[in-house]
């Protein structure tokens, strides 16, 4: 009766975990409309940027990361995007067209959409509001430091 009972219950977990996670879904649909066919084996890595809030009466009123991933998939219909967040902060104190400084989110904490992860509670917490995504696109095999040197050059400022 117990084996029964995992079986049953074993099979419906993996119904219920199958399907594209949030992440690739996202990603997924910048790279469409950007025209790129993604590379579902995990050989070419990606950049998407994440924006928080930006209004346009309020220069650098807005939370941005540049996100580096790659796709990673586990069948047809069960893809994700795995990726590290980086941290992009413009230069609030002369509140002009500078480059920012930039961190890292963390190395052993992958990027999850429309979150914001708390260092202090160490968790994610799920934003009200949806972040806006833009595509940056495809990636070199870069180190953590050559990927926060391009992000220290935010896209829509003078750098």
């Amino acid at each position: 009766m117990i084996p029964l009972f995992l079986v049953i219950l074993l099979f419906f977990t993996h119904f219920a975990a199958a399907g594209h996670t949030e992440n690739f879904r996202i990603v997924k649909a910048l790279a469409e409309n950007a025209g790129v066919d993604l590379d579902l084996t995990g050989r070419q890595s990606y950049a998407i940027y994440e924006i928080q809030g930006k209004n346009s009466w309020i220069p650098h009123d807005y939370h941005m990361r540049l996100i580096n991933g790659r796709v990673s998939c586990f069948g047809p219909d069960n893809c994700d995007f795995v990726g590290n967040a980086f941290h992009m902060a413009p230069n609030v104190k002369y509140r002009i067209n500078t480059c920012g400084k930039n961190r890292q989110q963390s190395r052993n904490r992958p990027w999850k959409a429309n979150t914001y992860y708390s260092e202090k509670a160490d968790t994610d917490f799920e934003l009200g509001t949806p972040n806006k995504h833009k595509w940056a696109g495809l990636t070199k095999d870069l180190t953590y430091e050559q990927i926060q040197e391009i992000a220290a050059c935010m896209p829509d400022m003078n750098c």
